[in-house]
């Protein structure tokens, strides 16, 4: 859920600029900074969904 509602539009917008323009630089950084923070949440919500089905198989 969170790749189709964070990532995939900011990836979308990132693909429309034009990459010539002025202010193409300022918005890549600013999507760079947004995009790790999120990465980073992607990855802990994956580690916890997998402890718990790791848990839940041992308790079975």
């Amino acid at each position: 859920m969170l790749t189709i509602a964070y990532h995939v539009p900011r990836n979308d917008a990132l693909a429309r600029l034009d990459p010539n323009a002025a202010g193409s630089a300022a918005a890549w950084s600013h999507y760079e900074t947004w995009w790790t923070a999120w990465n980073h949440v992607r990855m802990l919500t994956s580690l916890a969904a997998a402890a718990c089905l790791g848990f839940s198989l041992r308790a079975s």
